[in-house]
């Protein structure tokens, strides 16, 4: 050996060591990077999966309040639909009922001896009669009618007033209009 050898000895030992260091740090370094990606892909992944499953849970949440609001819904177009049609029938009950009222007041309201011929419900209130009659005293009895409700003496109508009288063959007809109160 010669003299430069050995001095390159311990300088090359020196390297050496240096390298050797150097690489452990260089691992270390490693290691941790390598740990704090791990730890980071792990913490990401865990979030991930969180949110995951927290939506899972959200979407049959909203699954099962979509299903009942959809039967609610119907229910309430049912209740609504019912509703309606339970005003339509109440309606229609109050008309009859006034209407069978006020027939009832127009089958009532000529003395035995004069024939209610026939009826017509102009509007709500307003009637037309005809009737006829074999007797001038129930045709007196007629007008006096008619009198007797225009002056506020009878208790189912309003007004009244004669149309038309007609004699054939003994026979008297006549139409008159009233007013239910």
């Amino acid at each position: 050996m010669s003299s430069m050898d050995l001095n390159l000895l311990p300088s090359s030992a020196k390297f050496q060591a240096k390298k050797i260091n150097l690489k452990e740090k260089l691992n270390q370094l490693m290691l941790l990077i390598a740990g704090v990606w791990l730890v980071a892909g792990v913490g990401v992944f865990g979030f991930w999966l969180l949110g995951k499953s927290q939506l899972e849970r959200e979407v049959i949440k909203h699954g099962v309040v979509s299903k009942e609001f959809a039967a609610l819904a119907s229910e309430i177009v049912i209740g609504q639909d019912l509703k309606t049609k339970a005003k339509l029938v109440g309606e229609l009950l109050d008309k009859r009922f006034e209407y069978s009222r006020a027939f009832e007041q127009v089958s009532n309201i000529f003395p035995p001896g004069i024939e209610l011929v026939d009826f017509d419900l102009d509007d709500k209130k307003s009637i037309s009669l005809n009737g006829l009659t074999e007797d001038k005293k129930m045709m007196d009895q007629v007008e006096f009618m008619v009198e007797e409700i225009n002056r506020g003496n009878n208790e189912d109508f309003l007004k009244a007033s004669i149309g038309t009288v007609s004699l054939e063959n003994n026979i008297w007809t006549f139409s008159m209009g009233v007013e239910l109160k």
